[in-house]
């Protein structure tokens, strides 16, 4: 399992979300998958966070720009799509 992230100035984040909703659903929405937001628009800084069984999974949703990462820490950290207690699990602390 691995942590890939994407760095975005933008909401063409939002894209990338519709692609791994269907590919998530398709999987039947595995407890081992997720995707996170962190950051926000009004700051102009947003990286996606991508957690999955299949590095693969990460150019599936975007072409390039991912890179190897650890959870994303600190403040406005949101869980996208994902099974609600992945956050726990994992020791990610949601937040404002």
């Amino acid at each position: 399992m691995a942590w890939k992230s994407k760095p975005f100035t933008d909401d063409n984040w939002a894209a990338v979300r519709d692609r791994f909703d269907i590919l998530f659903a398709a999987l039947g929405s595995p407890e081992s998958m997720a995707l996170l937001l962190k950051g926000s628009k009004a700051l102009g800084q947003q990286e996606l966070y991508l957690f999955s069984d299949d590095p693969s999974h990460a150019n599936s949703l975007s072409d390039g720009g991912w890179e190897e990462a650890g959870p994303p820490e600190g403040d406005k950290v949101t869980l996208l799509t994902g099974d609600a207690g992945f956050c726990k699990k994992h020791g990610i602390v949601l937040g404002l």
